[in-house]
């Protein structure tokens, strides 16, 4: 059943319990496309099992984000097992953010301003981002970034890892990326292969 009036709809169906066959959309024989929408300038937010999985932004400006202020974050996406996440921040980082279900999820020390058009990954107390890096017109780079809290004892790689069947001796590292503040200089990154 679908109950509209002017400027308003809800799907729903008797109990709001659904049966074998009820589903929310539209079948074949429709010549539009589905719009899932908000009107109003409210997130959209996604749930299963009675719990929360994902946002999606509305037009929006952070007040503070790690150590910047008003960052645009219009359409920015959240996928995360739960709430935790938005608990200590106030919503995604970048176009995509995947951010772990546990704490340690928000990491935001090396989240810079040119992280939008990309995924942003949280989770186990870090941070790191893929995506582009818009300098000028038509001069971008493509950016593989990742970040540790600081005071951390223990370095964070960047791994290149082929994988074969399940086994304990079938991993090969092809390329590590050391951080130098693991090193003896600070001043770049280290390359080493092992």
């Amino acid at each position: 059943m679908l109950a509209a009036s002017l400027g308003q709809a809800q799907v729903s169906v008797a109990t709001n319990n659904s049966n074998v066959g009820d589903y929310v959309g539209c079948d074949n024989t429709s010549p539009f496309p589905l719009e899932i929408r908000q009107n109003d300038n409210w997130p959209i937010h996604f749930f299963t099992d009675a719990r929360f999985r994902m946002l999606l932004n509305p037009s929006i400006t952070y007040g503070t984000l790690g150590s910047f202020t008003n960052i645009p974050a219009d359409g920015f996406a959240l996928i995360t097992p739960n709430t935790s996440f938005l608990s200590a921040v106030k919503g995604p980082f970048s176009r995509v953010h995947l951010a772990e279900g546990t704490g340690g999820n928000a990491q935001s020390i090396g989240y810079r301003l040119w992280q939008r058009n990309g995924i942003t990954f949280t989770g186990n107390g870090d941070q790191g981002y893929i995506g582009h890096k818009y300098k000028d017109e038509d001069y971008t780079d493509m950016i593989i970034q990742w970040s540790d809290n600081p005071g951390n004892s223990r370095p964070d790689n960047t791994v290149s890892q082929f994988v074969m069947a399940r086994s304990r001796h079938t991993a090969h590292r092809a390329k590590r990326i050391v951080s130098r503040a693991f090193t003896t200089s600070k001043s770049s990154p280290a390359l080493g292969l092992s």
